[in-house]
């Protein structure tokens, strides 16, 4: 990083500069970008490189770092460090300032009323974030427009913690602020060393003592900017003044009338005796609360967060031990020691006393600004030279840095501590260059060096083996050749190495050591085909590690979490083995992470929550996947975008990715494409620096369910740009050609066949479907299977929605029989199976065999019931679709109780169901309906069905006519459905009246039910033809032709024979049309004996009547196939 940020540029080796935020005569502020996760930071840095001025701006981060998450305060994020220059990362704010926005006038846009509450809801979301400051103990002392930013939704953030001390310090004008702690005053009673002047208060601009009220009165002048249009004073100590002025005329163009109480609220912050000033920010945010409900006609649109605790002293929540397991020096011992070297008095430290407050990364901060001070008087020209105490400390300032995430910097200091060991004589470098040399190999492994990783562990060998004679106890041995061993991963020798690590560890007596080694050992065994042995080695290194897994050890509880998250990543996918050891791994570092905060382990534990949410999707537990995938996502969050460790970026892509999908279905679609986005955009930027070979199928698979995610809410434009993106992806040469790599490419076809069958563009969903089959062609395996499996339910669904009921009919048996055969084996569950016995339930329906499809129907429903039962509260909605649909099932087979009950039942279902939860299950039709209204259409619908049934049940013999009326009238409906050119939705109408007048003549039978039943029936028939529901056709021309036989026979009313015959001779063409040529010819044969009985002298005229329509029912049929 040269001194010149440039836009463009990258620092660090992975950010990005963007541009130049602010710059100033101390320093400059520039927007960064990571270059993995995207995130974008404000990084600020001092133009003095000087350990006095970075000293300044470490005491300004720990403060801000200090100070709890807030959602008006910007957030301090994390630090790094380059060529002994701190840099500063913080929440980047991007709608600019309070300044700004006074300055610009977008501050007073719609006047009046208006720009009052606009200006009295910043000012309440800047006091909320003064008195959280407050309370964690902090003062802000420089409140004013320009340290007020906004975000991208308006809220104002308090901002600059100290950034302004730095500058005054630099320039010669104070030093750092030291807080002497009372016991009854936890406030500083020191003076401030700067200020600005048009906002200070007087005993701030007179150098006086200092409190919580000198916030209140710059607060209060800052209000009274924004309340008059522009700053018209010098010096913020005139504020009372101007303030009256203020109150009687208008002081610029831009003044907004300020009401009484708000001027009276503004004269108390004013009160020249800081004691007598309204004492709580708080209080002062609920008074403007009050003031705009009254003032301005409305609320102010202000969150108002929770009171934060007071801040206090608290025992230090960490310890010093390093990354592979030993104290580091008490940072305070070398600063005296740095002290005695220079000949300076210990009492000058008294800028540099332990704060026992904050987190950890605030003690690692204060910790850091101790070495930083401790190392500028060792560089002092006037303290004698001391070579083994600089590398002291660098090797502290390293650790320390290791803990912040700040590789790069603990990387350099590193390479210090090392040069300055080798300039010392054997004797006095012996003990400290090895675990140095150990600690550089194991940070540059982690960055990627791995071949300097590899040459640096080999000189930390060396010079261990040289320590055996001299320190027949040390651990170095073991540790160089664990570290080597770890940079090795899955390389020849990493075996050997582990296992002589594992000796060299129990030679020197270090169990928790001993137990790393053997739990590297147990992974490398496990990869290499040794399950049983690395088992047991496991085993014995959790032995060893309970042993000392005491509450300071956060080391030993941290490699018992490494143990079990290895062991989970070595286990079979979504077995026992591995939600336990994922589980065993999460229960070592939530209590690190959550209960100490040593956040440096909330990768790891994202990664062990990732694996639990894995497990638990894979067993068919969508909710607790849900949740662990969140949590994932947050830890990992921790881990990337808070505190900056590109390297769990992946991590992060791929919880957002399964994470977004769940949401999509349980919670909100339009959350879960935000999430989705998020995945993406994070891939994009992982693929293009590792190219699309390594990562190119995340990204195509991160498009891929952002497409859906896009589909689910209706956005299929979006959704068609994201699918082409990924298809595009799986097609360019540097794409994997492998197994897995068909595999996504076939999900991406099949996902543009689903936007396209949601869209009514059949042909084209089909031909993507087929092209997605073709790539799975000859892939084996259950994923491809799975895979196959769910292009078959896409192509059934666009047969289904094309009219081809008979095609999709097929195809949904074909599923069927797969999906049980994969679940009979054990790689499909239970919802599976009920999910493809309910799709075939509905294509048994379409068809037209609705005795078989309530068949299908019952067999679902008992699988969700039970599955319901068991907690699967996300079925709920699928099982009273498929409740729903067994009622209409038995109501068109005539079944009239049965389908009330299920139908009632069904009813209240829906009636409970969110319209989120319905849509959802709707998955054809998801997206197509405005909120509310499939849920409307769908309870009007069920409501009339189950008021039919209800109606015909209660049909007595002196209410039989009317019934009979209404069912003639539904038969004249049913026609003119069918002449207005909606055969389909005619059929299902005549298929609900022909099954209650099935029950009616069952319960009254009699030629009025019989002859409108016939008629009903033919009427269907001719429907089902016309739309292909041939299931319906064939039932209806059978049982309207035995109604006109019993017509005919049994009730002895020969005048109908002519109507049977006719009814006959359509069926006898739809048989021959349909290819079924036994079953015509069957037919033929009784009509031709009938005939013969009913109309012997018409047997020739009828007999022709017959051989024509069979003639013409081959010729429909030659010309469909054709």
């Amino acid at each position: 990083m040269t001194d010149a940020w440039q836009p463009g540029t990258t620092v660090l080796e992975e950010f990005t500069v963007e541009r130049i935020l602010g710059s100033g005569g101390f320093g400059s502020v520039a927007l960064l970008r990571t270059l993995r996760s995207g995130e974008r930071y404000a990084a600020k840095r001092l133009h003095e490189t000087g350990p006095l001025q970075q000293g300044l701006l470490i005491g300004e981060a720990r403060r801000w770092m200090a100070l709890p998450a807030h959602p008006y305060i910007t957030e301090c994020r994390f630090t790094r460090t380059v060529q002994d220059r701190l840099v500063v990362f913080s929440e980047y704010v991007p709608g600019g300032s309070l300044a700004d926005r006074i300055r610009s006038g977008e501050l007073y846009e719609g006047g009046g009323p208006e720009a009052l509450r606009r200006a009295l809801g910043v000012a309440a979301q800047v006091a909320y974030g003064l008195d959280a400051a407050h309370s964690a103990g902090l003062l802000h002392l420089d409140v004013k427009p320009g340290n007020i930013l906004f975000d991208g939704e308006g809220a104002a953030k308090v901002t600059d913690f100290g950034l302004a001390v730095a500058q005054r310090s630099a320039n010669g004008a104070g030093t750092a602020l030291a807080f002497t702690e009372g016991e009854n005053d936890p406030w500083p009673t020191t003076r401030a060393p700067g200020h600005t002047q048009a906002y200070a208060s007087p005993e701030q601009a007179e150098g006086r003592p200092v409190g919580p009220a000198a916030d209140v009165w710059s607060w209060a002048v800052t209000l009274l900017e924004m309340l008059v249009g522009e700053r018209t004073w010098p010096s913020g100590a005139v504020a009372a003044l101007v303030l009256e002025s203020a109150r009687h005329q208008r002081l610029t163009g831009r003044s907004l009338a300020i009401p009484p109480p708000l001027a009276e609220l503004l004269a108390r912050c004013f009160h020249e005796d800081p004691e007598a000033r309204p004492s709580s920010l708080r209080q002062l945010a609920a008074a403007l609360r009050d003031i705009a409900e009254d003032e301005t006609g409305g609320p102010l649109a202000v969150e108002t967060p929770p009171r934060e605790p007071t801040g206090g002293s608290r025992e230090r929540v960490h310890g010093r031990r390093s990354t592979i397991g030993f104290e580091r020096e008490d940072p305070w011992e070398l600063l005296r020691a740095a002290y005695a070297a220079a000949g300076i008095d210990e009492a000058e430290a008294t800028g540099f006393r332990p704060q026992l407050t904050g987190g950890r990364r605030t003690q690692l901060l204060e910790e850091l600004h101790v070495l930083n001070e401790a190392w500028r008087v060792l560089w002092r020209p006037t303290t004698a030279p001391s070579p083994l105490l600089r590398a002291r400390c660098a090797a502290s300032m390293a650790e320390v840095q290791t803990g912040l995430g700040d590789l790069s910097g603990a990387v350099e200091r590193y390479r210090g501590c090392v040069r300055l060991l080798e300039s010392l004589p054997t004797e006095e470098s012996r003990g400290r260059l090895a675990p140095a040399l150990n600690s550089l190999a194991i940070l540059l492994r982690r960055q990627g060096a791995v071949e300097e990783s590899l040459r640096v562990a080999d000189r930390a060998i060396a010079m261990a083996l040289e320590l055996v004679d001299a320190y027949p106890g040390s651990n170095a041995v073991g540790n160089a050749l664990l570290t080597k061993a770890n940079a090795l991963f899955g390389k020849d020798g990493a075996e050997e190495l582990y296992a002589a690590a594992v000796v060299a560890m129990r030679s020197a007596g270090d169990e928790v050591g001993e137990a790393k080694a053997l739990a590297s050992l147990a992974g490398c065994l496990a990869r290499n085909g040794s399950p049983e042995r690395a088992d047991r080695l496991w085993d014995e290194a959790d032995r060893l590690l309970a042993r000392h897994a005491t509450p300071e050890h956060h080391d030993v509880q941290a490699a018992r979490g490494a143990m079990w998250l290895q062991r989970a990543s070595e286990a079979e996918p979504g077995s026992d083995i591995e939600l336990t050891c994922a589980r065993k791994a999460v229960g070592a570092y939530a209590p690190l992470v959550r209960d100490h905060g040593v956040h440096e382990y909330s990768g790891d534990l994202g990664r062990a929550l990732f694996r639990i949410g894995r497990c638990e999707e894979r067993r068919g537990m969508p909710q607790r996947a849900l949740a662990a995938y969140g949590l994932a996502s947050e830890c990992l969050e921790t881990a990337v975008l808070r505190d900056g460790l590109a390297e769990f970026t992946g991590h992060l892509a791929r919880a957002y990715d399964h994470e977004s999908r769940f949401v999509a279905d349980l919670q909100d679609p339009e959350r879960a494409v935000g999430i989705a986005r998020r995945a993406v955009d994070m891939w994009r930027r992982v693929t293009d620096l590792d190219g699309l070979h390594r990562t190119g199928g995340f990204l195509a698979e991160a498009l891929r369910k952002l497409a859906d995610a896009l589909q689910d809410v209706g956005r299929t434009d979006e959704a068609e740009e994201a699918v082409v993106e990924g298809i595009a992806v799986t097609e360019d040469p540097a794409f994997r050609r492998d197994g897995t790599g068909r595999l996504i490419a076939a999900a991406l076809h099949r996902t543009r066949g689903v936007g396209h069958r949601r869209s009514g563009r059949f042909d084209e969903a089909w031909r993507e479907c087929a092209t997605a089959l073709e790539l799975l062609r000859a892939e084996k395996g259950v994923e491809a299977t799975k895979n196959r499996i769910l292009v078959l339910e896409t192509m059934s669904g666009i047969c289904t929605d094309s009219g081809r009921y008979r095609q999709a009919l097929l195809i949904a048996q074909d599923v069927m029989a797969e999906t049980f055969r994969q679940g009979r084996a054990g790689f499909l569950r239970d919802a599976d199976l009920a999910d493809a016995m309910d799709r075939l339930a509905r294509a048994r329906f379409h068809y037209g065999i609705a005795d078989h499809a309530a068949v299908a129907a019952r067999e679902a429903l008992k699988v969700y019931d039970r599955l319901i039962t068991e907690g699967r509260v996300d079925l709920v909605a699928a099982a009273s679709r498929a409740r729903v649909l067994l009622g209409q099932c038995l109501l068109a087979d005539g079944e009239l109780d049965s389908a009330a009950q299920e139908l009632e039942t069904g009813l209240r279902a829906y009636e409970n169901i969110s319209d989120r939860d319905l849509d959802r299950s709707m998955a054809g039709r998801r997206g197509s309906s405005p909120d509310g209204l499939l849920r409307t259409a769908l309870i009007e619908s069920i409501e009339l069905w189950v008021a039919e049934v209800r109606e015909a049940l209660g049909v007595r013999p002196q209410t039989l006519a009317q019934e009979l009326d209404r069912r003639w009238a539904d038969y004249e409906a049913g026609r003119e459905l069918f002449r207005h050119g909606a055969p389909r939705e005619a059929s299902l109408f005549l298929e609900r009246s022909a099954g209650m007048l099935r029950w009616l003549a069952e319960a009254y039978p009699g030629e009025p039910v019989e002859r409108i039943r016939a008629e009903t029936l033919l009427l269907l028939a001719t429907c089902a033809t016309s739309c292909e529901r041939a299931g319906v056709a064939r039932h209806a021309f059978r049982r309207a032709a035995e109604c006109l036989r019993r017509l005919t026979t049994d009730l002895g009313r020969p005048e109908y024979a002519d109507r049977w015959f006719e009814a006959c001779i359509a069926r006898l063409s739809w048989l021959v049309w349909d290819g079924d040529e036994p079953e015509a010819q069957t037919v033929l044969k009784d009509l031709r004996r009938e005939v013969g009985v009913f109309r012997p002298a018409q047997r020739e005229t009828w007999d022709r009547r017959a051989e024509e329509s069979m003639a013409q029912g081959r010729k429909l049929r030659e010309r469909a196939r054709a």
